[in-house]
């Protein structure tokens, strides 16, 4: 394109003016079409790749936040678990001490209740001796019978 016009300015106008002929250049329909592609690319430009762009680096920045997030949700879900981790520990420490508490304290019913039977002061003693909890009476009870037939 250069070339040709340099062509035209230099003198050499015929040799142009018959390579324009050989390929049906139309110099003012060549010339208007120019600046109509300009036009669109300029208005291309303005109101169709920018905005384009704009928003593809906002999406981009929104999937930067959104793996950020999730970063720090996996640190706060692990330490969670650490804390959950930590806290049935705890629950499983106490409860096996207030197992053993109950074992003990049931050794010493039992003994208590060797002790009255040993005795024969009658159930009514028991009775009075387990505080008249159900389940330490159904205890005792059984508890009882069988040390009364074993005594037969």
């Amino acid at each position: 394109m250069h070339a040709l016009a340099l062509l035209v300015t230099a003198g050499g106008s015929g040799q142009v003016e018959q390579i324009a002929r050989t390929f049906g250049v139309d110099w003012s329909h060549l010339i208007a079409q120019m600046i109509s592609f300009s036009i669109v690319c300029i208005l291309l430009q303005r109101f169709a790749y920018k905005p384009v762009l704009k928003m593809l680096e906002e999406r981009r920045q929104q999937i930067a936040q959104g793996q950020a997030n999730a970063e720090q949700i996996k640190a706060e879900l692990a330490r969670i678990e650490a804390q959950r981790r930590e806290v049935l520990d705890k629950a499983n420490a106490e409860a096996s001490k207030l197992i053993e508490e109950g074992r003990a304290a049931d050794v010493v019913a039992v003994d208590e209740l060797r002790g009255v039977a040993a005795r024969d002061d009658g159930v009514e003693h028991v009775l009075v001796a387990l505080g008249g909890n159900p389940v330490a009476v159904a205890a005792a009870d059984a508890y009882l019978s069988t040390y009364v037939r074993f005594c037969e």
